[in-house]
C-alpha cells in the first residue's frame, strides 16, 4: 500500500466516524508518521487527482489543518488543484480554498489575487486537464 493509499484509508475512517477535536488531531499525527512532509503533501494531493470526488472535501479540510500547524505547500501546483476540484464539485467549500490559497500566496483575506489570472496556476491547471483525461483515471 503507498503512501497516498495509506493516507486514503486515514481521511476515509476519519469521514465515516463524526471525530471529536481530540481524534481529529490523532489522526493528523498517524499521517504525519507515514513519511517525510514531502510524501504527505504528495499524497493529499493525490487524492485530489483522482476523478473520484468521494474524499476531496475532508482532503482539503486536512490540508487546511495541517497549514494551520505551520506545513507548507507549493503555490501553483496546490493553489491549481484546489480551483480544479471546485470547478469540478458543487460539494466543496470555496472560502475554505480560498483560505489555504490566501495562506499560501501571503495575501490578504480580501486580497484581489485571482487564481484563475496567475499565468504558474494556470500552467499547472492545463497539466492537471490532461492528468484527468487520460485513460487511467
Amino acid at each position: 500500500m503507498d503512501i497516498t493509499e495509506k493516507i486514503r484509508s486515514h481521511i476515509l475512517e476519519a469521514h465515516e466516524n463524526d471525530l471529536s477535536e481530540e481524534e481529529t488531531q490523532v489522526v493528523m499525527n498517524r499521517i504525519l508518521g507515514l513519511g517525510e512532509w514531502e510524501e504527505i503533501r504528495n499524497g493529499l494531493l493525490n487524492i485530489l487527482y483522482e476523478n473520484d470526488h468521494t474524499l476531496w472535501n475532508q482532503t482539503i479540510i486536512y490540508i487546511y489543518y495541517f497549514q494551520g500547524r505551520g506545513y507548507t505547500y507549493e503555490d501553483a501546483k496546490t493553489i491549481a488543484i484546489l480551483y480544479n476540484c471546485l470547478t469540478l464539485s458543487d460539494d466543496l467549500d470555496e472560502n475554505l480554498i480560498w483560505t489555504i490559497t490566501k495562506d499560501i500566496k501571503s495575501v490578504a483575506y480580501l486580497s484581489d489575487y485571482e487564481p484563475y489570472h496567475d499565468a504558474a496556476v494556470l500552467s499547472e491547471m492545463d497539466k492537471i486537464k490532461k492528468i484527468r483525461n487520460s485513460p487511467k483515471n
